[in-house]
């Protein structure tokens, strides 16, 4: 394994769906035994699986796991048979046996694709290749988002992860690092914030795809159950790094929340669960921000919870509702606001707002209909209770956005990594002045949204 050589990543469908889809069924929870230690011989036959984050135009974080070794080495390059470049870093101890060791490479170029290997000790992971963030002001082509939320159950997460891979190697080619830019992960994680969960539902799940593009997280609220303190949490993520912070403006609760650019692309990443003024009025300085800033041309909000839900009536947050949502609304710029917590996916836009919201959390457990209070809300277009994940596209050029919904069933059916929903938007361009004159308006399902 360490002289193998992984570069970039290996089917699926079509199809599409009603409205509001009952896909119906009863809810199966299958039970987790979450150990807080895990034995030293089952951590010691894993090979390093390197987990990139927090990246820019000139830097990224690699972080892996180690059962003893403490050297946290990274050998980098341009050339996958030329590692002739060094960085060195730190471990954090979460446990005897849990080693989580992160290194920052900086001093990189704009767009540039760079081969690494870690290193602890006697061990090693394979040769990845990754590329840097572009600059914003010159920025071109496409910005290409992974979308997936609340991977609470270990087999689906895989599965899951699974599926997304093969749908874009399937679409981009098998040098994924070349076509998509980020992991956006939509809150809970784990189904207890222990540390063998977060091995089996986040890090070991996304292994598959995390040495080569990297991955950006919020707090869902499963992620301070056992863990109130956060303590396994934030260790793991290197989110209050100077050079990844937009415009310096870090807020005053730590890495709770955070602002980062893909490009001309700005990502503000919220904690839903605690509702404080302080984010919210560090959300206001950000979009203010990115509003007179003309190197940003679009702005996405990702929190956990969702303003409404329409199988789960009390998943909704007042706070996301009422407080963050009309933030993000104020500017033009703003796309999108993503969030989990139903298991789920959802999408509509108010009829006062261009801006979509989408629930993508169906990536663990499955949320069916017909099993909770429900309410149907005009303003959300689909609602779908499978297992699902989402592939975002942004053009640069044409100044548009796609987004596509791929599922694999839930616990009742198998489905072949179908598209079951797909919507456009273009930016920029003015609808028509009378949308439907005299004639009634009919909408398809992928249908575009102007403003």
């Amino acid at each position: 394994m360490k002289n193998s050589t992984q570069v970039g990543g290996g089917g699926g469908g079509g199809g599409g769906g009603g409205r509001r889809a009952r896909l119906a069924g009863g809810r199966r929870l299958i039970p987790i035994v979450s150990l807080l230690f895990l034995s030293h011989a089952a951590i010691q036959a894993q090979t390093i699986k390197p987990y990139l984050q927090s990246p820019t135009q000139h830097s990224v974080w690699v972080s892996w796991r180690t059962a003893a070794e403490t050297e946290s080495t990274v050998r980098w390059g341009s050339s996958p048979d030329a590692l002739t470049q060094t960085a060195s870093g730190s471990y954090h101890t979460f446990a005897a046996n849990y080693l989580w060791h992160s290194v920052k490479i900086a001093g990189l170029e704009p767009n540039t694709a760079y081969y690494y290997r870690a290193v602890s000790g006697a061990d090693s992971s394979a040769v990845f290749r990754f590329r840097t963030y572009q600059n914003p002001a010159t920025a071109n082509g496409h910005i290409r988002v992974l979308i997936v939320g609340d991977t609470q159950h270990p087999t689906t997460a895989q599965r899951t992860f699974q599926a997304a891979r093969e749908k874009l190697i399937e679409k981009y080619g098998p040098n994924l690092e070349d076509e998509v830019q980020l992991i956006l992960k939509q809150g809970d994680n784990v189904d207890a914030g222990v540390l063998s969960q977060y091995i089996s539902m986040h890090f070991d799940p996304l292994s598959n795809l995390s040495g080569n593009i990297p991955t950006m997280t919020v707090l869902g609220n499963h992620e301070y159950y056992q863990n109130s303190d956060l303590s396994f949490y934030f260790p793991h993520f290197e989110f209050d790094d100077p050079d990844l912070q937009y415009n310096g403006l870090a807020g005053t609760n730590g890495e709770h929340y955070y602002a980062f650019r893909a490009g001309p692309v700005l990502f503000c990443m919220l904690n839903s669960n605690e509702w404080w003024s302080s984010q919210t009025q560090w959300l206001g300085n950000v979009v203010s921000a990115a509003n007179a800033d003309p190197t940003v041309k679009w702005i996405f909000g990702t929190a956990h919870h969702p303003l409404r839900c329409e199988n789960w009536v009390s998943d909704g947050s007042a706070y996301i509702r009422d407080q963050i949502i009309p933030v993000l609304r104020a500017s033009e710029k703003t796309a999108m606001y993503t969030s989990g917590h139903s298991h789920m996916y959802a999408r509509g836009s108010n009829r006062d707002s261009s801006v979509w919201e989408v629930i993508s959390g169906g990536g663990g457990l499955i949320q069916n209909w017909n099993q909770n209070p429900e309410q149907n809300y005009p303003d959300v277009q689909r609602s779908f209770d499978v297992w699902t994940y989402q592939i975002m596209d942004i053009d640069l050029e044409a100044e548009t956005m796609d987004v596509e919904c791929y599922s694999i069933g839930n616990n009742d059916y198998v489905l072949d990594n179908v598209l079951i929903d797909r919507f456009h938007r273009y930016f920029g361009k003015k609808g028509p002045a009378q949308a439907c004159g005299a004639a009634p308006c009919r909408y398809p399902a992928d249908f575009a949204l102007y403003f």
